[in-house]
């Protein structure tokens, strides 16, 4: 079934009809108000933190460039079936989303660092209730869950920062001022929020990190600012090996393990295509990443893939022999990470202009039809 689904877009490979400015202001629009809402739910708890028990060690900007050697940085892709069993003997911290969190413990390492940035209210209370994580630091900002305060351990607080960028071509000839003003105004929703509000009311959080579309991507960056590198990714497919949708589930209930096993995707969801080398993905998967490679170029992270998704551009390795090899010997300079983001966004470059280019022989080839009533 998920042949037949991909077969339109065969030959398409990671291209993204909607331009990115596009998606993002749709996902600022429909958060927004699930964001206020947390924040000021979490002011007082936060702010009691900080100023009455006096944990500044909350303040991730405390953490820059303090920590040192390899980290792994943990996803849900299906490639994580074959390579969890190594987890247990990795001796370096892993970070991993809260929705992850049980599956690291059942691999036998409790994770060192949970990443909860999901606004969503239940998310606590589905993944981390009820399990002892003493030895675990969740990762969180302002704007996740209220559920937050409940957690009873360490914690690194950072602001959440969404910088809209405008696009242009939403501009029209003979656009008067005030429709400009209009759509500037639209495109811009959010950033009093990110840029002026949140650190107002949160100045003793200093740290403000990227909204780069996964948890996935917070974590590399948060991992990278706290100073550990090489970042070893570990079921971070971005896509759907074999046709799984993900990695077996796994959860602690009462003292057992409950299992969740992978299954086939199907064409409920979301729009399935073929990426660049020909395992199914969808736009959101190719947008993460995109964020990631777009992080990649700017900060010059280490990363070395070590699942079996879509992502081909990195150095690859095997996870297993970097267990044996304890991350160590796996580091690139900074020419050669320029050199890898430089050729994935040369490429990105040609296939927008290439669709872009199909898009107005298309558009012009409609129109003439139009003008000779249906006969060309």
């Amino acid at each position: 079934m998920a042949d037949e689904i991909a077969e339109a877009t065969q030959g398409r490979g990671e291209y993204i009809d909607q331009p990115l400015t596009e998606r993002n202001f749709g996902i600022v629009r429909s958060w927004l108000p699930r964001w206020c809402w947390n924040m000021a739910s979490n002011f007082a708890n936060i702010r009691h933190e900080f100023l009455d028990e006096k944990k500044w060690h909350y303040n991730l900007a405390m953490h820059q460039g303090k920590s040192k050697g390899p980290a792994v940085i943990l996803g849900a892709g299906p490639s994580l079936n074959e390579t969890g069993q190594y987890l247990k003997d990795w001796k370096g911290p892993v970070f991993c989303p809260e929705s992850m969190a049980h599956t690291c413990l059942y691999y036998e390492h409790q994770p060192e660092y949970i990443l909860l940035f999901d606004a969503h209210p239940n998310n606590y209370k589905a993944f981390l209730k009820g399990v002892d994580w003493k030895g675990s630091t969740l990762i969180t900002n302002p704007s996740a869950t209220e559920e937050i305060g409940e957690w009873p351990y360490d914690k690194l607080y950072y602001r959440m920062k969404h910088e809209p960028k405008i696009e242009f071509s939403r501009f029209k000839a003979g656009m008067q001022l005030e429709e400009m003003a209009e759509e500037i105004k639209a495109q811009m929703l959010g950033s009093e929020l990110f840029q002026v509000l949140m650190p107002i009311m949160f100045p003793y959080i200093e740290c403000a990190i990227q909204n780069a579309g996964c948890v996935a991507n917070n974590a590399i960056q948060i991992a990278n600012f706290m100073g550990f590198s090489p970042l070893f990714l570990l079921g971070l497919d971005f896509g759907y090996p074999n046709g799984n949708d993900r990695a077996n589930g796994y959860k602690l209930v009462d003292g057992k393990w409950t299992e969740t096993p992978t299954s086939q995707v199907n064409k409920s969801g979301r729009p399935l295509h073929r990426s660049d080398n020909g395992i199914l993905t969808t736009e959101e998967q190719i947008e993460y990443k995109l964020g990631m490679f777009s992080i990649m170029s700017i900060e010059k992270q280490q990363l070395i893939d070590c699942s079996a998704g879509i992502i081909t551009e990195l150095p690859k390795a095997n996870f297993a022999e970097v267990v044996a090899n304890d991350g160590k010997g796996y580091k690139r300079d900074h020419t050669e990470i320029d050199g890898i983001a430089n050729r994935f966004f040369d490429r990105e470059r040609q296939r927008q202009t290439e669709f872009q280019a199909k898009r107005d022989d298309d558009r012009e080839g409609e129109e003439v039809r139009a003008a000779s009533g249906g006969q060309v």
